[in-house]
């Protein structure tokens, strides 16, 4: 050490050389004193973050870049379309176009007001209703006192006039078939006139019978012929006598 000389027989270039022997000395102690390797690993690490982060922000900003000309070349289309539908524009037929579109809202909004008129109305008649029932259900199948009165009162009163318009309906009928029965007995009475006469004679056939005597009531007639030979007649033959209708045939 330097204290450890004498300071008169030390030389000045010696004392110089070992100052500057000590102090380097010193100051290589001093620094190794301090441990100053995490802090060299800590600044090692940070100029590794900040070389990551410097790389982040260059890949950020290169794909911000990107979407900035997609956006810049998608706006610049949407401005070409705007100005062709600003060219291609009617306002004639927008105002048309609003007009109508007023008038059907305004027909929409009062057809709404008028169905919920409507509903209030048929909630309230529903709301009546519904109180007609209880009290019929409460009434029961006869009806309060004063409806059965009254029922009994109308049945009374109306057996007359029931009866007399059955009457009336049977005299309609009556007439209504007599209207039928009269031409019918019209028709009927030369036919009744016919079978209460007496018998007569009538020409069957030309060359078979000469005569022929007609009982309506019977079926098989004999009657003279011309040669003297009976001839039997039956009803097969549609034949008018007097109005009277018979079936004949001659079997000669």
């Amino acid at each position: 050490m330097l204290l450890d000389e004498n300071p008169g027989t030390v030389c000045i270039s010696n004392l110089f050389w070992n100052l500057n022997t000590d102090a380097l000395q010193l100051i290589h102690h001093t620094i190794g004193n301090f441990n100053i390797q995490p802090d060299k690993q800590a600044v090692t690490r940070i100029n590794d973050s900040l070389s990551t982060l410097q790389q982040s922000r260059e890949l950020r900003m290169r794909e911000a870049e990107s979407s900035l000309r997609k956006l810049s070349r998608h706006l610049h289309s949407l401005n070409a379309q705007h100005e062709e539908a600003v060219a291609a524009h009617d306002s004639s037929k927008h105002a048309a176009d609003m007009v109508e579109l007023d008038t059907k809202k305004f027909r929409i909004a009062k057809a709404a007001t008028e169905l919920e008129i409507e509903s209030e109305r048929l909630e309230s008649e529903l709301e009546m209703l519904k109180e007609r029932l209880a009290d019929l259900e409460a009434q029961g199948l006869e009806g309060d006192e004063a409806t059965r009165r009254e029922r009994e009162l109308d049945d009374a009163t109306m057996w007359v006039p029931t009866m007399l318009y059955t009457a009336c309906s049977l005299l309609t009928e009556i007439a209504f078939a007599l209207k039928f029965i009269a031409p019918l007995a019209l028709i009927l009475r030369p036919m009744m006139r016919a079978i209460s006469t007496k018998p007569s004679s009538v020409i069957v056939a030309k060359g078979t019978c000469t005569s022929l005597t007609l009982t309506p009531s019977s079926r098989d007639f004999s009657t003279p012929t011309t040669s003297g030979r009976p001839c039997k007649v039956s009803r097969r033959k549609a034949l008018s006598y007097n109005g009277v209708y018979c079936l004949v045939r001659c079997d000669v």
